[in-house]
Order: structure tokens, then C-alpha cells, then sequence
């Protein structure tokens, strides 16, 4: 049997999840904690698509991509970014052919790449392009607890799933998959879906709580009748929850981490 599209994954985890007791995730969507729901739940939508693509690309490699294509040469912000390892399962493997991975993002070959909507990559809230064409991308890697985790070594206890070029693998999230953050929106920093380095992969920094809401590090694309918002997280187990801005700040630096050994309070998910 080949490799299963995007879409024929999302009808196969919206079989499964409907025997195991039904959309759970999208009835609390709809209960009414945010305006635009309809433009909340594209993007949720969306980055699920996104996050089923990297866990594809982990069951089939072994590991989740390099937070940078890796690149001696270059430096991480001017390498390609983990986007283009998942392009084809994306279902955008024409358009990865394209790309000249043997250089950085700002080669003239890869500028109409850089330039490419690719709808999965959004919200409907994000701006169209950066400075430059670029098309920007609202989905971030996480990197783990601190502004130089893009750049731990493997097994530091402050490391994510993503590092300009640590490789995780499934087994290495010894928190569990659940409780571990894959992706993260964040309306701060835009840049091109190509690039490398801090435009798509990012540490938690702890000088600058809190972590979510408008201008914040994360979030500030949602908002709620209760508060400012908060943001969609995309975790290693290929689940979505909407993350309060009014999340105690320790919880969201323990679901950073893939291996920090944190202790999570059982109210870690309840509605803010």
C-alpha cells in the first residue's frame, strides 16, 4: 500500500476518532469561547494538516526533520527550514523538486518557492506576505524551554522536538506525545514558510511572560469573549488544543520539552 495523501490521513483519523467517541476537540471549538469560531477552526484545520505531515515524516524516517535543512555552509536563518523536509508530505512534492536544497533560501532558484501559498501554512488571520513577497507561515516549530534551545544538544532536559540540527526521534519524548508541543502559532516575527531559523523554530524564552496573547511570543491571532486569547498547539501525539493566554506559565514551559521529567496538574487542560 503506498503512502497515504494528506486528506486520505485525515478521513482515516476522523474514522478512528469517531469510534473512540466522536470530535471532541471540535465540539469545544464550537462551543462558543471564541469569535471568528469559523476562522478558528481553518485554522486549526490547517495545522493539523501540518503536524500529520511531520509525524509522517517521522514514522517514515525515523525522526522528526532538522529544524534547519542541514547546511554547513550556511547559517541556520539562512538555511532552508524543516517546511521544506515535509513538503511532500504536504502534498507538495512537485513544488519541492523545484528547490535547490543545496542552497539557502535566498538563492535566486528558490525565491518562487519562498513566494508560494501553500494554504495548510496559514490562518486566515496571518498577513498574505512579508517584506520581500515571502509568503509567512503562522506555524512554528518549537524548540524547547529557553532562546538557545534551537541549539541544545540532543538529550538536554530544556530541549524540544525541533533544533537547527538536533534529530528527534518518537522514542526520545519520554514526557509522552500528549503533553509535548510540536507546533505553536505565533503572530510575532513572521517569516517566510522557506526560511530557516528564528522565522520557524523557536525556543520558549523566559524574560518575556507571559507566553500567549497579543504581541506576546506565541498566540495573539484568537480571541475569546473571557480574555486576549491564546493560541493553537499542535502536540507529538497529532492532536490540536486551544491553549488559554491565562495558562500558568510552567505548564507551558513543561510542554515544550520532550524529556524534562515535569509534572503536570491534572486541570493542565481544562478551559481557561
Amino acid at each position: 500500500m503506498g503512502r497515504l495523501t494528506i486528506r486520505q490521513t485525515m478521513i482515516l483519523i476522523a474514522a478512528v476518532a469517531g469510534l473512540l467517541g466522536g470530535f471532541r476537540f471540535l465540539g469545544w471549538l464550537f462551543e462558543g469561547r471564541h469569535t471568528g469560531c469559523g476562522r478558528n477552526v481553518e485554522c486549526a484545520s490547517n495545522q493539523r494538516n501540518v503536524v500529520l505531515g511531520v509525524l509522517q515524516y517521522a514514522n517514515e524516517t525515523g525522526s522528526f526533520p532538522r529544524g534547519t535543512w542541514p547546511n554547513a555552509d550556511l547559517g541556520p536563518d539562512d538555511r532552508l527550514s524543516w517546511y521544506f523536509a515535509t513538503l511532500r508530505y504536504l502534498d507538495n512534492e512537485d513544488l519541492a523538486k523545484t528547490i535547490d536544497q543545496a542552497g539557502g533560501w535566498r538563492v535566486p532558484q528558490n525565491q518562487p518557492a519562498a513566494a508560494e501559498r501553500i494554504g495548510v501554512m496559514n490562518c486566515p488571520q496571518t498577513p498574505r506576505q512579508v517584506p520581500g513577497g515571502y509568503v509567512c507561515t503562522a506555524y512554528v516549530g518549537i524548540a524547547g524551554l529557553g532562546v538557545d534551545a534551537p541549539i541544545l544538544p540532543k538529550g538536554h532536559r530544556r530541549a524540544g522536538v525541533f533544533g537547527y540540527d538536533r534529530e528527534t526521534s518518537l522514542k526520545d519524548i519520554t514526557d509522552g506525545a500528549f503533553c509535548t508541543m510540536v507546533l505553536a502559532e505565533s503572530s510575532r516575527s513572521y517569516g517566510s514558510w522557506l526560511t530557516g531559523g528564528h522565522a520557524t523554530v523557536r525556543g520558549l524564552d523566559p524574560s518575556d511572560q507571559h507566553y500567549l496573547g497579543i504581541d506576546r511570543q506565541f498566540g495573539g491571532l484568537h480571541f475569546s469573549r473571557y480574555s486576549n486569547g491564546g493560541a493553537n498547539v499542535a502536540f507529538a501525539d497529532g492532536s490540536i488544543r486551544f491553549i488559554s493566554e491565562t495558562v500558568d506559565p510552567r505548564i507551558f514551559e513543561a510542554l515544550s520539552t520532550i524529556a524534562g521529567g515535569e509534572s503536570l496538574p491534572p486541570e493542565a487542560f481544562s478551559p481557561q
